[in-house]
């Protein structure tokens, strides 16, 4: 169906804090199923989300990005991240801001 095919599309990272507390409270980016991976790695993590995870049908279609973001985090950091994600050819990227407990 189409409405699946569009969430086979769809990437999500976390930047924020991470989820295991033994890495420290720094911001860390959080990939798909947690992989914590640095600024530099975004492109290639997103070229082989796509070759491995996606159908090739699916490959060349727009890709969405949902960005789940602690509201401590600076903006210079999520700015890096869209950079990165628009070098990868990503260019619809949705933003949501996570409040701190």
């Amino acid at each position: 169906s189409a409405a699946s095919d569009v969430y086979k599309r769809q990437i999500h990272m976390n930047i924020g804090k991470p989820l295991d507390k033994s890495r420290g409270s720094e911001p860390v980016i959080q990939f798909m199923e947690g992989n914590i991976i640095a600024v530099n790695q975004i492109m290639s993590s997103v070229d082989n989300y796509k070759q491995s995870e996606m159908s090739e049908s699916n490959r060349g279609k727009e890709v969405v990005v949902h960005l789940s973001v602690d509201e401590s985090v600076k903006y210079g950091l999520i700015e890096d991240v869209q950079t990165e994600l628009r070098k990868s050819g990503i260019y619809k990227i949705m933003n949501m801001v996570k409040k701190n407990n």
